[in-house]
């Protein structure tokens, strides 16, 4: 009985110390994608057209959620009571869970950027969105501000309007953040006239 409970506690302990650990590496991670790039983005250039894509880093970023969620589940499983086991194993198969969206979003996140068109596509691969604008087909491009987002962060689209007036808007953030100066830069190249924000710039300071 005692070597048990012995067995226990130590079980106990490295729960406790792994979740420690988890929550350090968050905190580190978080700084460290603050003050660097931490791996984030992947730019390719395949002769004329320019890949961009996320990073090895963002898979690195869910490693510690995931071991916080492995350390509850261990604590959990420590306590006999049956819905506690129930709870530890749900705790796992959430935590794969994560990886595999991780693992999928970070496979299928793109900007392509090409002589005549660029592509954005987002979300997952069961489930993707994607955006292709044609250069010729366009008159017009500018940056305009939308509303902000719950926490106050500002938003940007990028208005892509046609001859006819038709009007595409594709939002600016992550990858096409990084690749806003090289569309411009080729649909300018194609005639498009490119327009000054609200600021008076093509490109917002907040995007630079």
């Amino acid at each position: 009985m005692k070597s048990v409970l012995k067995g226990r506690g130590v079980s106990v302990w490295v729960a406790r110390a792994t979740i420690a650990a988890a929550l350090l590496g968050i905190v580190a991670l978080l700084v460290a994608q603050r003050f660097s790039a931490l791996g984030l983005v992947n730019v390719s250039h395949v002769e004329q057209t320019t890949v961009y894509t996320r990073g090895v880093g963002w898979l690195w970023m869910c490693l510690p959620l995931c071991t916080l969620m492995v350390a509850f589940a261990v604590v959990l499983w420590l306590n006999p009571v049956r819905w506690f086991r129930a709870a530890s194993v749900a705790f796992i198969m959430f935590a794969a869970y994560v990886v595999y969206l991780a693992i999928d979003i970070n496979r299928d996140h793109r900007v392509i950027v090409t002589d005549n068109h660029f592509i954005r596509r987002v979300g997952f691969s069961f489930s993707p969105e994607q955006q292709t604008v044609q250069y010729d087909m366009l008159a017009y491009m500018v940056v305009t501000r939308q509303r902000p987002t719950r926490s106050g962060r500002p938003r940007y689209d990028l208005e892509c309007h046609t001859p006819s007036g038709a009007v595409m808007r594709v939002p600016i953030h992550g990858l096409m953040k990084l690749a806003l100066p090289e569309i411009l830069a080729r649909a300018e190249a194609h005639d498009v006239l490119i327009g000054d924000g609200e600021t008076g710039e093509r490109i917002p300071a907040d995007l630079q």
